[in-house]
């Protein structure tokens, strides 16, 4: 949570243990630093592309996220690791495609910084042998757990979907589709 917890081993803020490491082995550890500004926090989300993790940017001195190009069965990494093992061959073409496909991701994404119900792209970068988006954190609930919960009335459920619709468009009518 990067919030302050003296020097107490755990945070009272969010349960976090001081060294308890990441999740998976093959994930940056917290405390990592990206880019000379980025520290990261826990992993908040894993896809085929890669793995996002909740940071702090010690320059503009908040919480975003970082999400770093890890696709699965293209690539590895040690425990303790910054960077990532490509595989070869085939693999490795696929992963370059992929990247460039990741990257140019980014870019369109920064074209909406400033539209509603878009995450804002703050920056984005390649290193480790890989590359990563650095985002707007949103802390909320994510809508799929949100809907494991409970039901939704049909006003709350045509607002969410008028809202991602708006969003689309925006996306779609600039030729970019979302997947």
């Amino acid at each position: 949570c990067f919030q302050a917890k003296g020097n107490r081993a755990v945070c009272p803020h969010c349960g976090y243990e001081q060294g308890s490491g990441q999740e998976q082995a093959y994930q940056l550890a917290p405390g990592t630093v990206l880019h000379k500004r980025y520290v990261i926090g826990v992993s908040i989300g894993f896809g085929g592309f890669g793995i996002t993790y909740k940071a702090f940017d010690t320059m503009l001195r908040m919480i975003v996220a970082v999400k770093e190009f890890y696709p699965a069965g293209l690539v590895n990494r040690a425990g303790g690791e910054k960077k990532v093992g490509i595989f070869s061959g085939e693999k490795k073409a696929e992963f370059q495609k992929q990247l460039a496909r990741f990257l140019e991701e980014a870019r369109n994404m920064a074209l909406f910084s400033k539209e509603q119900d878009i995450v804002n792209v703050y920056d984005f970068f390649e290193g480790n042998q890989t590359a990563y988006i650095i985002m707007e954190y949103v802390d909320a609930p994510l809508l799929k757990e949100e809907l494991k919960k409970r039901r939704f009335s049909q006003e709350e459920a045509g607002g969410y979907m008028l809202a991602l619709l708006e969003a689309l468009g925006k996306v779609h009518g600039n030729h970019i589709i979302h997947k």
